[in-house]
This record gives structure tokens, sequence and C-alpha cells, in this order.
């Protein structure tokens, strides 16, 4: 059995700022749809394969509060990392972001390389959430995102 080829990512490109998008896809709120959110990452560990940093949504275009962590791993021209935030914030059928003091459910981001950008898809995955004698369900959330390194 062959083992697979790993390229590695250069480490100089990859430490560093990042800015990006991301934006919900086929969600039942049409009026978040398409609505691109601005975000910042910062990569301070990457070991040729696997980093770590935090992440800053703009709160202007409809980010989460907080600085967020993420991991994750580059290999091949692919990326996978996930997101979590410490804000738990979700819309409820009015439209209206409600906000609770625990953390996000993870956000699992996965995409390629692609003429220096990093693009692909998003999910966040159903479940329930308790919150004081309040039980909430949650969908499973979908969408799209990109980024590219700051000089």
């Amino acid at each position: 059995m062959q083992k697979p080829i790993v390229i590695k990512y250069n480490t100089r490109k990859m430490i560093g700022t990042w800015i990006g998008t991301y934006k919900l896809v086929g969600h039942p709120n049409v009026e978040y749809n398409e609505r691109e959110t601005f975000f910042t990452v910062i990569i301070s560990e990457y070991d040729g394969v696997n980093f770590k940093g935090t992440v800053t949504d703009d709160l202007e275009s409809g980010g989460t509060k907080g600085d967020g962590l993420i991991t994750g791993k580059v290999r091949n021209g692919k990326i996978e990392f996930i997101k979590q935030m410490p804000v738990l914030t979700l819309s409820n059928k009015e439209g209206k972001r409600v906000e609770f003091l625990k953390k996000h459910k993870p956000i699992y981001y996965s995409g390629v390389l692609n003429n220096g950008t990093f693009e692909g898809k998003w999910k966040i995955k159903r479940g329930i959430i308790f919150n004081k004698s309040i039980v909430s369900f949650t969908i499973q959330t979908n969408g799209e995102w990109r980024m590219h390194k700051t000089i």
C-alpha cells in the first residue's frame, strides 16, 4: 500500500492575519441568505499540517460577539477547521438575533486553496439547546466562506 503524498503549505504563508467572509445558503429566513459577514483570523501556530488561532467576526455585518478559537489542518491544498465562538447567537422565528451567555455550537469549515484564497463550505449541526427552563431545537445551518492572507 502506497502512503499518500502530503504537500505542506509554507509556514510563513500560513501564520499571520487572514481576512474573509462567510454567508448562509439555503436558510429558511431568506433575509439571511447571501448576506456576507466579514471576519479576521489570526493563525499563531502551524506545524506544516495542524494550525491554531483566533477568529473575530465583524459585528456590523452580522457576526457573533467575542474572540473565538480555531483549530484545524491543511493538507494537499485542502483545509478543515473548527471555529468555536464564546457567545451563542441564534435567530428566532421573527428573525431577531438572540444571544446566550454560553459557547456557540462548533462551526465546521472545509475548503480548498485556490490562487492564494481558501474557499469552501461551513456547517453548524442541528441540535438541542438548554437555557434555564427553555429548550430550543436548532436546524442544521450551512453556508459558504472564503479567506485570504493580508500582506
